[in-house]
């Protein structure tokens, strides 16, 4: 049986992975600040910012730039993601219950809500991949976007299962779109007792995503 395990060259490769993300561009606003991009909003809400099994003073720290993009890209369009379980979901088989229904958890922040115009902008999953809400697909038939910017939260788990839901989707169709992920606005938990190193999780799973074809920025300007 091959077992796994980090080599000295798995560890320099890890090192070299680190220092590209050193020296990542920043994209203006202007190149993107229009009609035909989307701002998709990656669980901005209470019980991954302020309260509940799952908030993270990491995760909180996104706040003000993720309220300073949104001003930014006064054009684009905008979609906020809701996480919101009812108290027996199977998620919580890997996961401890957070943002159930009617605690207040599953709400966006004041921040955030704030830049939501009408209720078709938000949607609503009972998993960790926003890809299988109800009606979002439709949404990304019918909007014709020509570029995705990724916001939000955890890098590892719902903002990178997004991104690669969508890209593959647009791949299997073979309709060209740019995804982006601007690397000051996502970031994930540090939870050691899982040996789960925030640090060490962001990096893999930008890593991921931009060896699949998603564009990493460090900010937007």
């Amino acid at each position: 049986m091959r077992k796994v395990k980090l080599t000295d060259q798995s560890i320099e490769h890890l090192r070299a992975i680190e220092t590209a993300m050193q020296d990542l561009p920043v994209l203006p606003a202007g190149e993107i600040n229009n009609s035909d991009t989307l701002l998709l909003h990656i669980d901005i809400v209470e019980g991954f910012i302020n309260r509940g099994a799952l908030s993270s003073e990491r995760v909180s720290a996104l706040v003000p730039y993720v309220r300073e993009i949104n001003q930014k890209l006064d054009k684009t369009r905008k979609l906020f993601i809701r996480d919101e379980h009812p108290a027996d979901a199977c998620e919580f088989n890997a996961y401890p219950p957070h943002c159930i229904i009617d605690t207040g958890e599953s709400e966006l922040i004041p921040e955030i809500k704030a830049f939501v115009k009408n209720d078709d902008e938000v949607f609503f999953k009972n998993s960790t991949n926003v890809f299988h809400a109800d009606g979002f697909t439709d949404w990304l038939n019918e909007a014709e976007v020509k570029t995705i910017v990724l916001v939000g939260d955890v890098t590892d788990i719902c903002v990178i299962q997004a991104g690669l839901s969508i890209q593959t989707w647009y791949n299997e169709k073979n309709i060209p779109i740019r995804i982006i992920c601007v690397v000051d606005a996502v970031e994930t938990f540090h939870l050691p007792a899982t040996n789960h190193d925030g640090d060490l999780m962001n990096l893999f799973a930008l890593y991921n995503l931009q060896m699949n074809g998603i564009e990493l920025v460090q900010s937007i300007v």
